[in-house]
């Protein structure tokens, strides 16, 4: 997981404000081509990104199995997706 460094400021009743720096999480954009068409566009962390995909395709039946993606590539915020389509998940790309 990627941090960066900020400044904060807190202020407190009595009005004396404090600085400190804190670790910030940085998240990046991801949109998600599947079969070579922009179906999701999130906003996440770049930690695990192949089962954050595989859990939203699934939970959407878009895919019933893992075994349903046949190829998987990450390009800059892309992330193409490539599935076999069957009569059970080929409502999901429509």
């Amino acid at each position: 997981m990627t941090t960066e460094k900020i400044m904060t400021k807190k202020i407190f009743p009595d009005g004396k404000v404090t600085e400190a720096s804190s670790d910030c999480i940085c998240e990046q954009r991801l949109i998600i081509r599947i079969n070579g068409k922009d179906r999701y566009d999130i906003v996440c962390t770049s930690n695990d990104l192949h089962e954050l995909i595989i859990g939203r395709l699934f939970t959407d039946r878009i895919i019933l199995s893992r075994e349903d993606i046949t190829d998987s590539a990450f390009t800059g915020e892309y992330a193409d997706v490539t599935i076999h389509a069957t009569d059970e998940n080929a409502g999901g790309l429509m």
